[in-house]
């Protein structure tokens, strides 16, 4: 029988509120979340998508001592994979409500090349205990690595990059008609009065977001849904286009969508 490992740590409200409000984000695309924590950096993601091929992906890096207090030497890749994003936040947001630190204990061993965890065992003070158990991994992408995702977003080979701001993206949703009329927003290239202009919509409608230096006119079409979960960071998005993919990037996560080239 494998020997099961245990790892213990304690997450201060601080960390606690950002692990909140990144499962909760996470979420939003996916509800089952993959988290992969190695003694540097603990990365945190969910995809929309089949097998190998993904039509949306999105993650969080965070430095493992930033986000984990006083938790104990490992050498190890450890993989945990959240089954409901959304249950896991609800449990975390009644912890916080109790403003004491987070003590837990990671369990985990290995399973062909690769380290899991199916439980991790979480306590509040005297308040709560709870254990939260992990997903199957026969079901989950595991091959995402930050290595792997600093390929997907080399943004030299973009073919133009804008900045998409709070004001626009938020006029953007609420024109949006819901996703049983139209699932899909447009984002085009066209010049007007000498100008090469970005826009996004609909079709029936656009906005005009941004200016560029790209001198093709082009239409990209990609899922509604997956734009809604565009993080917003000091007042904008920035924004990669490539051929086959829209990139959004903020100093710690990543959305990748991909797209149709329709004109």
């Amino acid at each position: 029988m494998p020997k099961i490992n245990e790892l213990s740590f304690n997450i201060k409200n601080e960390s606690l509120t950002k692990l909140i409000d990144t499962l909760k984000d996470l979420s939003r695309l996916n509800d089952k979340v993959l988290f992969k924590i190695d003694k540097n950096n603990t990365l945190i993601y969910s995809l929309v998508g089949n097998g190998n091929s993904v039509n949306a992906f999105k993650n969080f890096i965070f430095k493992t001592d930033d986000l984990f207090n006083d938790i104990g030497e490992f050498d190890e890749t450890i993989n945990f994979i959240v089954k409901s994003a959304k249950m896991f936040c609800r449990t975390l947001q009644i912890i916080s409500t109790f403003d004491i630190t987070l003590n837990g204990i990671i369990y985990f061993d290995t399973i062909g090349d690769l380290v899991f965890s199916d439980r991790i065992y979480l306590k509040a003070g005297s308040k709560l205990r709870q254990n939260i158990y992990g997903g199957d991994p026969v079901n989950m992408n595991m091959n995402i690595t930050i290595k792997t995702i600093n390929k997907f977003v080399n943004v030299d080979n973009a073919n133009f990059i804008f900045d998409l701001s709070a004001d626009d993206f938020d006029k953007i949703k609420k024109l949006a008609s819901s996703d049983e009329i139209s699932n899909i927003f447009y984002l085009n290239t066209h010049k007007e009065d000498g100008v090469n202009n970005i826009s996004i919509g609909e079709g029936v409608w656009d906005i005009n977001v941004a200016e560029t230096e790209f001198d093709k006119e082009i239409q990209l079409a990609f899922p509604k849904k997956y734009f809604k979960t565009i993080s917003i960071v000091d007042g904008f998005a920035k924004i990669y286009v490539f051929d086959t993919s829209i990139l959004i990037t903020t100093d710690n996560s990543n959305l990748l969508i991909s797209i149709e080239i329709s004109i």
